[in-house]
């Protein structure tokens, strides 16, 4: 064992509260938001309670005594303990940060991420982050560019953002992020962006992450969410929440641990032409809960625009659910309901059609369609494409596989079934016409073509108990 002195530590307060249990799993990870770390040769080691807890390959901090007391013996071996916050934070208007690497900032919430952009029209190119104790990077200004990034092992979220309208991300991995196990509300995850408009985000991996892969909430307005590989995520791999407008095409969301796709108090989207398939339990989710727009109490509001924002209702209305391949997995292909305000779905304007569904020839495989009903608890199940469109739908054309198969594997049904497909909605950013190709993969984002290499040494994945 042995003891080091430190004359600085790092704030342990979300929102203003301590440990804030908001944001705290206080039961199973009350250290998530001790944003100290210590790395032994590269390798990070785990963080204990207090100096008595302390057993080889774990840490323990005591403030009051300015220490930090080490399990193992550090003779001969390179010892690191974090003690800076923040690498950058860049403000000024069209700022360009390319070409290097970050990690082990001990960043606590409050300091919002190890990287931080707040000017108009700033660009993070080709840039890896590792290990930050909280957020790898946030940004808050209109217009910015984020491409080729590598976010991994952030111990809350990999990347956040808020009111930050005209931003594009794209080309970018985002992996490993909340490993301190943060609750999954009201922030964690690989990127949550929040009041922003006109978002495009493309072509990037949000995969295994220990939340959400990509979660878009209060007031976000039209954005574009195209070619992403969404996979191994422990809650939803995408999830746009009261919000509107959302094109969500061409991306691959599979081995997510609820859903591949969720809309929720979401209205006029589209999901269009995406390979969807063995999630925890919904392929898409839509769902309703109580909050309005018209309810200038509820938190979620745009401060920049007006109140009520005649663009949002938050109501799950209007969305259509096209042209997508559901193979096998889960309890539900797609489901529909809601939780909380007894609207049927029959009343929300749901178009569902020219997808392929996978066959369910007996009920242990997961329902094709739930449809809920008007006392936010009961689901009409249709199996077959003809049973949905004989009680729902009469105009739509949706096919399904003639035995059980998983999403790799059916490229031959989704070749027969191209004539069901529908024709794209008009827009200015259209994915592609044609069916998914199925993927059950993520394909490679070459990362740094510019050749900016990560910092030497990955270290391992912060662990806290």
């Amino acid at each position: 064992m042995d003891v080091e002195r430190l004359d600085h530590f790092f704030a342990d307060t979300l929102d203003g509260i301590a440990n804030n249990p908001y944001f705290v799993d206080t039961a199973h990870y009350p250290l998530a938001a001790q944003a100290d770390m210590v790395f032994s040769d590269g390798t990070q080691l785990t963080q204990v309670a207090a100096p008595s807890a302390v057993v080889p390959g774990t840490f323990a901090v005591d403030q009051a005594a300015h220490t930090i007391t080490v399990g193992s013996d550090p003779s001969g071996h390179d010892l690191r303990a974090s003690n800076q916050m923040q690498a950058i934070y860049a403000k000024s208007v069209g700022t360009t940060l390319e070409g290097f690497g970050v990690r082990r900032y001990a960043t606590p919430y409050n300091v919002r991420g190890a990287l931080r952009l707040g000017g108009v029209g700033e660009t993070a190119r080709n840039i890896v982050i590792e290990d930050s104790a909280t957020t790898g990077m946030n940004f808050e200004a209109d217009d910015i560019t984020l491409d080729h990034l590598t976010v991994t092992r952030s111990g809350m979220q990999g990347l956040g953002g808020n009111s930050t309208y005209g931003t594009t991300l794209a080309n970018s991995v985002v992996s490993y992020a909340n490993d301190e196990h943060f609750n999954e509300s009201p922030v964690s995850g690989g990127v949550k962006i929040t009041r922003s408009r006109d978002l495009v985000i493309k072509n990037n991996d949000f995969v295994d992450n220990y939340s959400f892969g990509l979660w878009l909430d209060e007031s976000c307005l039209d954005p574009h969410i195209t070619d992403n590989t969404v996979s191994g995520n422990s809650g939803h791999g995408v999830e746009v929440e009261i919000s509107a407008g959302a094109i969500i095409a061409d991306n691959t969301a599979t081995s997510n641990g609820k859903s591949g796709i969720r809309l929720l108090d979401t209205s006029d989207s589209q999901i269009y032409n995406n390979s969807i398939g063995d999630n925890g339990v919904f392929g898409v989710q839509l769902s309703q809960d109580s909050r309005r727009e018209s309810d200038l109490s509820v938190p979620g509001h745009d401060p920049r625009q007006p109140e009520p924002d005649p663009d949002f209702t938050w109501l799950t209305q209007n969305d259509t659910v096209a042209n997508n391949a559901f193979g096998t997995g889960g309890q539900f292909q797609v489901y529909a309901l809601d939780n909380w305000t007894n609207i049927p779905v029959d009343n929300w304007h749901l178009a569902i059609t020219g997808n392929l569904f996978n066959s369910q020839p007996t009920s242990s495989q997961p329902t094709m369609v739930a449809w809920g009903g008007s006392n936010n608890v009961t689901l009409d199940r249709f199996s077959t494409p003809g049973a949905l469109a004989s009680a729902k739908g009469p105009s739509w054309k949706n096919g399904q596989t003639s035995s059980v198969e998983p999403l790799g594997s059916m490229s031959s049904a989704l070749a027969q079934a191209a004539s069901t497909a529908v024709p794209l909605p008009p827009t200015s950013q259209r994915p592609s016409a044609s069916p998914p190709a199925p993927s059950t993969s993520a394909p490679s984002r070459s990362p740094h073509p510019s050749g900016a290499r990560a910092p030497a040494g990955t270290g391992g994945r912060r662990r806290r108990r």
